[in-house]
């Protein structure tokens, strides 16, 4: 290995474009992938690698690989020299710390004996704060500083002293040596169920962020993998239906939920969703805008159970109304229907007839069907002319021509001078 690090030559070996950059991505990798990051830089500056790729880019660049080569690991080393007092005897006992990033937060607790795989903060270095000195910097008990809510928790070595092995400024404690800290696992042993009533309860709160992304992450593979048993996600879905039936209002419950049941569907806790107008709203907003939400499990299913209990409102008609829905025949096909129901009422849907502007509505077979059931509705006359002189591609459609001539023939609605005009013009 070290003759091949010493034949490397960055600036040969390096210049095409392609390989440079593949080499400034994937290089992290050596270092934020490492079971240690102590022995993984020891290593690299070993075999004389850390220098040539550091010298490949910019340190001050938040972010890039050289700013990622200069980083300084927390070092180990004995415990407990000095004559400082003890954490046992300053009560130093369990210290929290944040990070700004869920890799990190794996980064940290990657190794397996429980190490703390950290780095120092240092002062004045691009991307890091440093302000009572060099060190990593936690608070005492279990909540860090920092706002992100994705929270590592370390046990302290009671033996540990300070002035050699931390320094204490108030709450905050700002670790030297890395055998003074041991991650406490974050291990969720639970039943989806139970997992599911933490969150229902509040018993979960922001500070435990990064313990929830990553049971949620180790619990969408076991969905995958066919590692959760039928009886254990049915007896979530249960509980689930009985916060519902119970009106309990709990949204972080819903997201959760939701999330699952994309992996795990079930039409009858859709439809109870959208059966409910206080989630409705929170829904469309939160589920279906989102990008590629068209194409996900269950949002046909929201949408046209949205669309039974709440009717054509605007606020899921504009949804409706974007591309990625308006392609699809299932949601052109609970237009018509939407038309019909309307129609029969002597009701006027004319956000239905808007759908008629776009031509991957109309020309289709759901167009053409939406068309039909407009047409006998004289208050449509003017949506369907205004639909015709939007949509050019529409316009050249024999179907689109008929039912302009059919509205000219049968005089509907030519006592509005301003169908009139249009009748006029488009036929001109």
């Amino acid at each position: 290995m070290k003759k091949i690090v010493d034949e490397f030559n960055p600036g040969r070996d390096l210049s095409h474009g392609y390989v440079k950059n593949w080499v400034e991505k994937n290089g992290k990798k050596l270092f934020q992938n490492a079971l240690s990051i102590e022995i993984a830089l020891r290593t690299l500056d070993d075999l004389g690698l850390r220098s040539k790729l550091l010298a490949l880019g910019d340190k001050s660049k938040v972010d890039s690989l050289a700013y990622w080569l200069n980083k300084d690991p927390l070092p180990t080393r004995e415990v407990g020299l000095g004559t400082g007092k003890t954490a046992a005897e300053l009560g130093v006992t369990r210290v929290a710390h944040e990070t700004n990033s869920f890799e990190a937060y794996e980064s940290i607790a990657r190794a397996p004996n429980g190490e703390a795989n950290v780095l120092k903060s240092r002062s004045g270095m691009p991307g890091e704060s440093a302000v009572a000195g060099d060190g990593f910097y936690t608070a005492m008990g279990d909540f860090g500083r920092r706002g992100t809510g994705i929270t590592l928790r370390f046990l302290v070595n009671p033996e540990a002293r300070e002035g050699t092995d931390f320094k204490k400024n108030g709450q905050i404690v700002i670790f030297e040596n890395k055998a003074a800290l041991r991650v406490i696992p974050s291990d969720f042993n639970i039943t989806l169920t139970s997992y599911l009533k933490l969150i229902a309860s509040g018993g979960l709160n922001e500070s435990d962020r990064g313990y929830l992304e990553r049971y949620q992450r180790r619990l969408k593979h076991k969905i995958l993998a066919g590692l959760i048993s039928d009886s254990e996600f049915g007896e979530a879905r249960l509980f689930f239906l009985s916060q519902l039936d119970a009106g309990t209002e709990n949204m972080a419950l819903l997201k959760t939920y939701l999330d699952l049941e994309g992996i795990l569907p079930s039409a009858s806790v859709v439809s109870k969703i959208a059966s409910l107008p206080r989630y409705s709203h929170w829904v469309i907003d939160n589920y279906l805008k989102v990008d590629g939400a068209a194409s996900k499990p269950h949002s046909l299913d929201l949408v046209k159970a949205i669309l039974k209990h709440d009717g054509p409102k605007s606020e899921i008609l504009t949804l409706l109304n974007r591309p990625e829905w308006r392609v699809q025949p299932q949601i052109r096909l609970a237009m018509v229907q939407l038309a019909k129901a309307h129609v029969e009422k002597s009701e006027n849907p004319v956000d239905l007839a808007k759908f008629l502007y776009y031509p991957d509505v109309s020309n289709t077979k759901e167009g053409a069907q939406l068309l039909a059931t407009l047409m006998p509705n004289p208050t449509m006359n003017y949506e369907i002319l205004r639909a015709f002189d939007h949509n050019e591609a529409w316009a050249n459609e024999k179907i689109a021509r008929h039912a302009i001539v059919q509205i000219s023939r049968q005089g509907l609605g030519l006592n509005r001078p301003s169908i009139h005009r249009e009748i006029s013009r488009l036929l001109t």
